[in-house]
């Protein structure tokens, strides 16, 4: 009877895991659209000041610009797309196996999938 409820545990476990996966990639593929999107609207309107087709000061673009700073209050991250060719340094989860992409320079604190908390000797 308990290796039963054990079991169930350890299925609702990973499919919970599964689920929250899904979620992060799902939410890092509409931040990275965001801020793909904002880079993209952000070279048009510098083109069209430019050209005097639009002024610094015009209410779209102020509601624009608020509109970014709301988003990035919310703590929604706009980050373009990564280089996929850019090289990564690379550290594996010990508790659940994830492999996590590290910037240069970057330590991993955290897991982003389990929540494990490294601990580095320095």
């Amino acid at each position: 009877m308990v290796g039963r409820r054990g079991d169930r545990q350890v299925r609702i476990n990973s499919q919970f895991a599964e689920d929250v996966a899904d979620a992060k990639t799902q939410i890092l593929a509409v931040t990275q659209m965001l801020g793909a999107m904002t880079g993209l609207l952000d070279g048009l309107i510098e083109r069209l000041v430019e050209k005097n087709v639009l002024a610094q000061d015009e209410l779209i673009l102020r509601q624009y610009r608020t509109a970014l700073v709301e988003i990035e209050r919310l703590g929604v991250p706009m980050q373009a797309p990564k280089d996929p060719e850019q090289e990564f340094s690379r550290v594996t989860c010990p508790e659940c196996g994830a492999v996590l992409r590290l910037e240069e320079g970057q330590r991993a604190e955290r897991c982003d999938w389990c929540g494990y908390q490294f601990r580095w000797e320095d």
